[in-house]
């Protein structure tokens, strides 16, 4: 009997066998889950350099982009006025190079800046610790008797965290440190790769763009291939300014607790404001996780000067947190407050700090894209999109008439959800 090749068996082939794949695929991460994480620990080590380069393209873009525009593209076409694709790779060319040195100046000038004084601070702290913790002993000896059974159990809680930490940094603290050098040595290269790579896609970021563009119109359907398309430029300019704010946020940060501890005459000044400086990226936890250790640093120099750190870094918070930020950021993601907390929490959970980072756009690109779909689906089913129709709904019936109250204003102290 000849076998008869029909489409309706095959589509039903084809689904089996995708179902079957998916199964075991899905049984194969449920059982090895830690085999699956650390082949992509490993992947991602593997290709830190590309990653490193897709970030420093991504910051340095927008400075090639006009210089090429503003600056050179006239400039070349003057000098090949009959040769128009020379003139733009000549424009291009100097642009990239013009940005590359720019953003080595810079980065080089903030080493050359910070490197030296955090080296003098970390050093002076290492050599004064054995002073601080015996000013602490004598301290807490004079806050509580020493004879009475309440300074007794002070002071052997002391002594036991002091011996925790003796045995620490002599057990812990030098392979610490050789894994520390072996990690920064390896990064240092993995930079410097992702620095060559990065003038490769400054060069050519047009045409690697229009390569991702095509693959994914020849793989998707052409009406969710335009969606993903939208979608992707919705994320890189979303991901874009909020980057680009946050970081001259978090500089200006850094910059003004420099001169206030400067001014005020605080110790370790480089060392805790370059700790502020680069928490202060994070929202919400960022100002706390900069704080706290460093309070509790000047709290092993002087109580006083871990008070005044403590009131001008609330001062100075609020002032970022109430005109700084919203002046720089506005509300670029679309977030209110509890969805930023979400993807903080979620984001720091499976990637740290990086995660704590990159969440909050991320976060908003994908609540974005769900409530465009939601929208485009209630509209289809003839409902509204304003989500303040739907406080006090008690049925979809009630939808379907304009309503005659006013809107409901949400409790006290939430923000209302912005109107479609």
């Amino acid at each position: 009997m000849k076998f008869r090749w029909d489409k309706k068996y095959l589509h039903w082939g084809v689904t089996a066998f995708c179902v079957i794949a998916c199964s075991l695929a899905f049984y194969w991460v449920v059982t090895d889950w830690n085999s699956l994480t650390s082949g992509l620990s490993r992947l991602l080590d593997i290709l830190s350099p590309v990653l490193y380069a897709l970030v420093f393209a991504f910051l340095l873009a927008p400075l090639c982009n006009f210089l090429e525009r503003k600056c050179f593209l006239k400039l070349a076409g003057k000098v090949f006025p009959k040769k128009p694709n020379a003139a733009k790779k000549a424009a291009r060319g100097v642009s990239v190079a013009l940005s590359m040195i720019f953003g080595l100046s810079v980065v080089a000038a903030l080493l050359y800046l910070i490197l030296p004084q955090t080296y003098k601070s970390v050093e002076s702290l290492v050599s004064n610790m054995p002073g601080y913790i015996d000013a602490g002993k004598s301290q807490l000896e004079s806050w509580t008797r020493p004879d009475s059974p309440l300074g007794q159990q002070v002071m052997q809680v002391f002594d036991a965290v002091y011996q925790q930490f003796t045995n620490f940094l002599k057990s812990n603290l030098l392979p610490m440190i050789s894994e520390s050098i072996f990690a920064a040595v390896k990064t240092v290269f993995n930079i410097f790769v992702g620095i060559v790579i990065t003038v490769y896609l400054l060069c050519s970021k047009e045409h690697f763009i229009a390569q991702c563009k095509k693959l994914v119109c020849c793989i998707f359907p052409k009406r969710f291939a335009s969606s993903l398309l939208k979608n992707a430029a919705l994320s890189y300019t979303m991901f874009g300014d909020y980057i680009t704010a946050r970081l001259i946020d978090s500089t200006i940060v850094g910059i003004v607790n420099y001169i206030v501890m400067l001014i005020l005459g605080l110790h370790y000044a480089p060392l805790i404001s370059v700790i502020v400086g680069v928490t202060n990226i994070i929202p919400f936890f960022g100002p706390y996780i900069g704080a706290i250790p460093s309070a509790l640093l000047l709290l092993l120099v002087d109580p006083v000067e871990c008070l005044i750190f403590i009131i001008y870094t609330l001062i100075l918070q609020q002032l970022d947190g109430n005109v700084l930020a919203p002046l720089l950021l506005g509300n670029r993601t679309g977030l209110n407050s509890f969805w930023v907390m979400v993807a903080l929490l979620v984001g720091g959970g499976f990637f740290g700090f990086p995660g704590m980072i990159f969440s909050v756009p991320l976060f908003a690109v994908l609540f974005t894209i769900v409530r465009t779909l939601s929208n485009d689906h209630l509209r289809r089913k003839g409902m509204p999109t304003n989500t303040e129709q739907y406080y006090r709904i008690k049925s979809t019936e009630s939808l379907e008439e304009p309503a005659d109250e006013p809107p409901v204003s949400p409790p006290e102290g939430d923000e209302a959800p912005p109107a479609e």
